[in-house]
């Protein structure tokens, strides 16, 4: 059943590293690829990767519960579903937001939610990572 765990963190991990560190920022700098079109192709790859990334989550929380690990690693594997939950509940709606009156060729002003979000995937990633290092140990 660890085993289980960590393959399924270890996967989730990948894909954020995969899509959020490589994919999204190379996206904008393909030759004959505008920012609207990143940006609209940004949006429905963010949210299907969201959608997988709730199923992974409950597929950890149901292993956990047969498993039944210590508190440590529980509390570990908790960081990143309340990272994900911050995420898809305040984060994703004021950026969708911003990206539709970007689309729409409105000015949008500077903000910080972009670089929020940037800080919880690197938290969600560690998390994940050092879970399941505990979990193995």
């Amino acid at each position: 059943m660890k085993v289980l765990i960590v393959l399924t963190s270890f996967f989730w991990s990948g894909m954020i590293f995969a899509i959020s560190f490589i994919e999204a920022p190379l996206k904008f700098k393909a030759p004959l690829v505008t920012e609207k079109i990143a940006l609209g192709i940004g949006q429905l790859v963010f949210h299907a990767t969201n959608k997988v990334e709730w199923i992974l989550s409950a597929i950890i929380v149901c292993f956990i519960f047969f498993l039944q690990p210590s508190l440590k690693s529980l509390l570990f594997f908790l960081i990143p579903i309340l990272i994900l939950s911050i995420q898809t509940v305040i984060l994703y709606s004021v950026l969708d937001v911003r990206v539709k009156e970007i689309l729409l060729g409105n000015t949008v002003e500077d903000s910080m939610f972009h670089l929020w979000y940037i800080i919880l995937e690197i938290l969600k990633l560690i998390a994940l990572i050092s879970s399941s290092i505990i979990l193995i140990k």
